[in-house]
């Protein structure tokens, strides 16, 4: 067994994302995004978030997908509430793609409870005028989940 692998994945993840790219990185982000994690660690969620905004092959970043697979939408949620800030300054397309739950298509009342735990670790409301914007401009409000997250984060503005 590696020694790299006596690391927490989400160390290994920050640390491989951090290098050069290279084909040998790539190799190794696939292999980390295809191993077993703890998708209920918020640390491993927020850094295969940070992924997206990574200077990564898209190729690469299909396994990064695949790994969401693994997290329960409630933690999936809180922990892009507390990227979105970061995603939203590097890549505001990705950051708003990832409000779109990957694993599975949420009901009504999961897609009011994801927008609660993602609002909560927002805690801007310019940063939610910001996401709401971005919606209206790439013509989002007529599907969901952009719809319910753009008239809820509405009315936390008051």
């Amino acid at each position: 067994m590696s020694s790299d692998r006596l690391m927490p994945w989400h160390v290994r993840l920050r640390d491989l994302r951090s290098r050069r790219p290279s084909h040998a990185r790539d190799v190794a982000l696939s292999e980390l995004f295809d191993e077993p994690f703890d998708g209920a660690d918020e640390l491993n969620i927020e850094q295969l978030f940070l992924s997206f905004i990574s200077d990564i092959d898209t190729s690469v970043l299909q396994s990064a997908e695949n790994a969401f697979g693994h997290v329960e939408f409630q933690k999936y949620f809180a922990s892009l509430g507390r990227c979105f800030a970061e995603m939203m300054a590097a890549n505001p397309k990705i950051a708003i793609e990832r409000l779109n739950f990957p694993s599975r298509e949420l009901d009504d009342a999961e897609t009011r409870i994801a927008f609660s735990v993602f609002a909560a670790g927002v805690n801007d409301v310019e940063l939610l005028g910001a996401m709401r914007a971005t919606i209206v401009e790439w013509r989002l409000l007529g599907n969901e989940p952009y719809r319910t997250f753009f008239y809820l984060s509405q009315s936390l503005e008051g």
